[in-house]
């Protein structure tokens, strides 16, 4: 035996040689000369956390819904907040210069892309705090539901003529918040929730493969 396998043998028995394979023992005192007792033989385990593979059932996915839909109706109700919580206060001498000639938020026609939905509330939004449209005010909020006409088309504007606007209405009073979460609900919701299936499942695989990938290197 070579002195070099000699240094390594000891350093191995006593625990305190390197550890190569990105392992580290359980019990350092190993048998590393000789017959191998199987009955004491030492296990290894990875440094790394072991792959557990998720199990999505019908309960979990349904949660998975819930959870994003609630996630993404937030984030459209941060937005009312942030521009319509309160009035704005304009300084002495300041007016906005608002045309109600076509030249404000394009209308929402009912794209079930979340990301269009956001950009045209954000933009709606911000229109109506400097309309002073702003406030807890139950009037002040009717006329924000009111208004939303001039910035609806097509299936949208058929839905809020048809669900807000109508005499034969189910829902008799409507706020502005409840009229936007419907329209996610409506045109926005069942698409996003494909998207964000879709998403999950991809980068599910990528991860599945890249930890695969690492055992295998480990193994070898």
């Amino acid at each position: 035996m070579t002195q070099a396998a000699t240094n390594l043998i000891g350093h191995v028995a006593r625990g305190t040689g390197p550890n190569t394979m990105g392992m580290e023992a359980v019990n350092s005192t190993i048998p590393i000369t000789g017959h191998i007792n199987m009955n004491n033989r030492v296990l290894r385990r990875f440094s790394m956390p072991p792959l557990v593979r998720a199990n999505l059932g019908m309960a979990g996915t349904a949660s998975a819904d819930e959870h994003h839909c609630e996630t993404m109706i937030e984030r459209l109700m941060e937005c009312i907040r942030q521009a319509l919580g309160v009035q704005l206060k304009f300084p002495d001498g300041y007016k906005p210069h608002l045309k109600f000639d076509g030249s404000g938020p394009s209308k929402y026609d009912g794209s079930p892309k979340f990301s269009k939905l956001e950009k045209w509330l954000s933009a709606l939004a911000y229109r109506y705090a400097l309309l002073k449209f702003g406030g807890p005010d139950l009037d002040m909020d009717c006329i924000r539901v009111y208004t939303l006409v001039d910035y609806l088309m097509g299936d949208t504007l058929d839905w809020f003529t048809k669900h807000v606007l109508s005499p034969k209405r189910t829902v008799n009073y409507w706020t502005f918040c409840d009229v936007i979460t419907s329209l996610y609900d409506r045109f926005v919701h069942p698409s996003s929730m494909q998207d964000a299936r879709k998403s999950f499942r991809k980068n599910k695989v990528h991860i599945y493969d890249w930890n695969t990938r690492v055992l295998q290197l480990l193994v070898r």
